[in-house]
């Protein structure tokens, strides 16, 4: 589109834009930045660089006469993956991350999760490498507010099973009631050489979603997600969605963090054109929570009508029924 010849009048032009997604990325830090002491009971959020400490994993690795690694877990994770004398081992450290991040609880409060959610539009997409339940249960608690945005988990999750058609989603462990086939749990681990998304049928659909909406999407925000050496395809096909968008020109990007700057600058060089960029280090400073539901609206306005609206974000001292009930009469 050239934006000389742009005309006000032109309302094809305009809905197709504000009609294209805002596709957000989520990673560890999300539910850091959500939960900096914890979840509901104050069990601590663990990373790949802690995993074993907070899991306390001492004793698995004391029951085969092992020291615990000092290593990052997906790096050690990989190094035992294909060694037979290991897989009792392995298996040991897969059920206790799965029973850990199951047993996670969403706090009886607002989280950042029920504001993202609750922020968005149902023709948005929330992709999240989390295996953590917050995302799930945030919308669990939330979808009879309002429409939901779409959502997609890129590496499993505590909370999602697969119908053993493969065709149906469903909570893990639950009953299809239409097949009455049991919902399957997730895979969560891979190792760091064989990422391979296409053999798990839940995974690859899950990727096809997020590049079939990334590759239409009008405002992209990447939230506490630090493009791991260990995701390198997966950044490589996020890079290759988002710079095909026809629209990226004119589209937008955030990115959330608390790193610094130029970090960000520099791990997402190839996602960023010209100035239509920015970096914030607190979720209620984004475009999602400055303008919720109205997002990529806001954006064509102010930069293609240079029209300029005040900013109405939702109440952050409140309780949940409340916030629910503000978003019930607002959207």
């Amino acid at each position: 589109m050239d934006i000389e010849k742009y005309s006000n009048k032109d309302q094809n032009i305009k809905e197709s834009y504000i009609n294209s997604p805002h596709v957000v990325i989520l990673g560890a830090g999300c539910s850091k930045a959500a939960f900096p002491d914890g979840d509901k009971n104050n069990k601590a959020l663990p990373l790949m660089n802690n995993i074993f400490s907070i899991l306390k994993m001492e004793d698995i690795f004391n029951k085969y006469d092992l020291k615990v690694p000092t290593i990052n877990f997906e790096e050690y994770y990989s190094s035992i993956y294909d060694k037979t004398q290991y897989n009792p081992l392995r298996e040991e450290l897969e059920e206790r991350i799965y029973s850990y991040f199951k047993s996670l609880s969403i706090p009886d409060y607002p989280t950042i999760y029920d504001y993202l959610v609750l922020s968005l539009q149902e023709k948005d997409l929330i992709a999240t490498f989390n295996w953590d339940p917050f995302l799930y249960d945030a919308c669990q608690r939330n979808y009879k507010v309002k429409p939901l945005p779409q959502i997609v988990y890129l590496h499993g999750n505590v909370r999602i099973g697969m119908d053993s058609s493969g065709k149906e989603i469903g909570l893990a462990e639950g009953i299809n009631s239409k097949t009455g086939n049991k919902f399957i749990p997730t895979q969560l681990l891979y190792p760091i050489e064989n990422k391979d998304y296409s053999k798990d049928i839940f995974i690859a659909e899950q990727w096809r979603m997020l590049e079939n909406y990334l590759s239409r999407a009008y405002y992209l925000t990447i939230f506490g997600f630090g493009a791991p050496s260990s995701d390198i395809k997966a950044v490589k096909l996020l890079e290759k969605c988002w710079t095909s968008t026809p629209s990226r020109i004119y589209s937008e990007m955030e990115v959330i963090d608390i790193v610094q700057e130029e970090i960000i600058k520099k791990r997402w060089k190839k996602f960023l054109y010209s100035h239509h960029f920015s970096i914030l280090n607190d979720f209620f400073t984004s475009s999602i929570a400055r303008n919720p539901n109205k997002t990529t609206e806001e954006l064509f306005e102010s930069t293609m009508e240079v029209m300029f609206t005040e900013s109405k974000p939702l109440p952050i001292n409140v309780s949940l029924v409340e916030l629910q009930e503000i978003v019930k009469a607002n959207y």
